[in-house]
């Protein structure tokens, strides 16, 4: 529940010319958190009318319930206040509240809610909740433990406190038991139980993180795989720093496999652990996952320049991961990129023995890149860094690892040639050279990776460039809505910088219709082809013929279902023909 926001900077100054009876018509009437917390500090404060204000609380929630507008309608202390109220009623109403909680639904409402923490108050109303936990029927067991979660803070005894988190984490082996074994029959209402157990057992920890509480946890994390995600979760989040530690020691025992990853810890919680994290990378033995889940974890942290070398020392030890290389960029440009990491960046896209005799290719064996050619985990990582700290140099670092060869083949090789091209600026003829020699597979492994550089980098480069790379993007198996927005705008670009050459339009166009021919699915057709055809006023000559082409199969599709995608692009098509003529005929006319 989020507190409310006060409508009146000062609004509690009211309420020493408030009477009761004006409190209690205000508190059923007010729409306004502000107002309503007035009301119940009116009504809270007159002693002699306990009763009485218990009555006027009790159908507040009543008339709430009645008009279903209990989703975050009720502030922290709004409820505070309320409970404080309930919790001081007679003997009667008392029961008049028992008897309303045996009628709520399951999970609780809001309201219910209050009047369960109200009751809860109550020792004796708490033991037969607990009673009830020992009951043969289920759904009395469930709202039993739903009540007692619900209890005051700090209410529940040690021994109180562990009967019901056993109760909560064997409830929750027995729906993962019935999700695995009755997967085939009710997969959907078994899975439904599983995570209403998890949210149960989290619910009542952020309330009663109890000693006792966590020690069953403890035991559910080291003792049950089905429950050890749960309970080291329960561990990290609601104890202390020996509970994490032990968390800590579990998670680095079971390596990739963990319940738990350093990465899923609040920030707060790692602070106490990150030395240890730190230690841990240092370590030679290191699985990948670790490794990379190590640094995500980091990288919530504030940033410890004294790490930094740490850091880039994940890189060498796992040359390939590109994955990791991105997660240590994070790192390292988390503020200003330190000296150690920009000269890091130099050095590795810096090609050795480039003397006079290397740049004809001529080297010592020690000196050829089949030896000293950098990896791809490190070229990602030298190229973010550099990218990162704004580097003067950069782009004539990028142009020299671009252009040395040597006998062995190029320095810099793979998808990393065409996405460290998009970098340099888009009339470089390195550049659009780098991507023209870039083979079909390598520059579409490039638009997976990186594609919104090669994208910014096709919207201003040369116009044969840019619909090879957007060719490239939209070939993809499972293409994005987001990869599809960035090809249109590649297109419009090309379209606006090519305004007074018709050949070139020509050939935006009929590319367009090629790419919608080739990709039939809708959502190149509806965000590419549709926003382009209805946005351009003309077709070019050379390419009237094909849009001619593809209106007649377009008409032939919504011939046979006029339900298909196509019917929106053969709009779109239709309009552009009808535009087209239009000016024609104006054309001829000299108008």
């Amino acid at each position: 529940m989020q507190p409310s926001q006060p409508r009146d900077p000062q609004p509690f100054s009211e309420q020493a010319s408030l009477g009761f009876r004006e409190a209690a018509l205000l508190l059923l009437s007010a729409d306004v958190g502000a107002d309503r917390l007035v009301a119940l500090q009116a009504l809270g404060s007159d002693q002699g009318r306990a009763a009485a204000a218990w009555e006027c609380a009790h159908a507040f929630l009543a008339a709430r319930e009645e008009r279903l507008d209990e989703q975050g309608s009720m502030g922290h202390e709004e409820a505070s206040r309320l409970v404080g109220i309930l919790s001081q009623g007679t003997p009667s109403q008392m029961s008049e509240l028992v008897e309303r909680l045996a009628g709520s639904t399951i999970p609780l409402t809001e309201s219910a809610s209050v009047r369960a923490e109200a009751a809860g108050h109550h020792e004796e109303l708490r033991i037969e909740w607990f009673r009830a936990l020992l009951s043969e029927d289920a759904g009395e067991r469930l709202k039993a433990s739903e009540l007692i979660t619900c209890a005051p803070l700090g209410s529940l005894s040690g021994k109180e406190a562990m009967a019901l988190a056993r109760y909560l984490f064997r409830q929750a082996a027995e729906d993962q038991g019935a999700l695995l074994l009755g997967a085939a029959a009710q997969p959907a209402h078994a899975g439904n139980l599983y995570v209403w157990s998890g949210d149960r057992i989290e619910r009542f920890f952020a309330r009663h993180a109890h000693p006792s509480a966590l020690a069953v946890a403890e035991v559910a994390m080291q003792r049950n795989a089905m429950l050890s995600s749960v309970g080291a979760r329960m561990l990290v989040l609601y104890g202390d720093q020996l509970h994490r530690d032990h968390v800590f020691d579990h998670t680095k025992q079971c390596g990739p496999v963990a319940p738990v990853k350093f990465s899923e810890w609040p920030a707060e919680a790692l602070g106490g652990v990150e030395a240890r994290i730190v230690e841990l990378l240092e370590g030679a033995d290191v699985a990948p996952a670790t490794r990379l889940d190590s640094v995500r974890a980091l990288r919530k942290l504030r940033r410890d320049e004294r790490h930094d070398a740490i850091m880039i020392g994940q890189v060498r030890a796992s040359p390939w991961d590109t994955e990791l290389a991105r997660a240590v960029a994070d790192y390292l440009s988390a503020g200003r990129v330190g000296a150690g990491a920009i000269g890091y960046a130099r050095s590795v896209l810096a090609p050795s023995g480039e003397g006079l005799l290397g740049r004809l290719g001529i080297k010592l064996p020690h000196s050829l890149y089949l030896f000293s050619r950098p990896l791809p985990g490190e070229v990602e990582l030298s190229v973010r860094l550099l990218e990162a700290s704004q580097d003067p140099g950069r782009r004539d670092a990028y142009e020299r690892a671009l252009s040395a060869w040597d006998v062995t083949g190029r320095y810099v090789v793979g998808s990393m040639r065409a996405w460290m091209a998009s970098l340099l600026h888009p009339s470089s003829p390195l550049a659009a050279s780098t991507i023209a020699g870039c083979g079909s597979e390598e520059l579409q492994r490039a638009t997976m990776a990186y594609g919104t550089d090669l994208l910014a980098f096709a919207e201003r480069c040369p116009l044969e460039v840019a619909l090879r790379i957007s060719e490239r993007a939209l070939s993809h198996s499972h293409l994005r809505p987001d990869v599809v927005a960035q090809v249109a705008d590649v297109i419009d670009a090309q379209w606006r910088g090519a305004a007074a050459d018709m050949q070139a339009l020509g050939i935006i166009v009929s590319q367009v219709v090629s790419f919608a021919s080739r990709y039939p699915s809708a959502v190149v057709r509806m965000d590419l082809c549709t926003r382009f055809f209805s946005a351009i006023p003309f077709v070019p000559p050379s390419a009237i013929g094909d849009v001619r082409a593809r209106l007649a199969k377009l008409e032939a599709e919504v011939a046979q279902s006029p339900m298909v995608v196509p019917s929106d692009e053969l709009k779109a098509v239709r309009g552009l023909l009808e535009r087209d003529a239009i000016r024609r005929i104006c054309d001829d006319r000299g108008q």
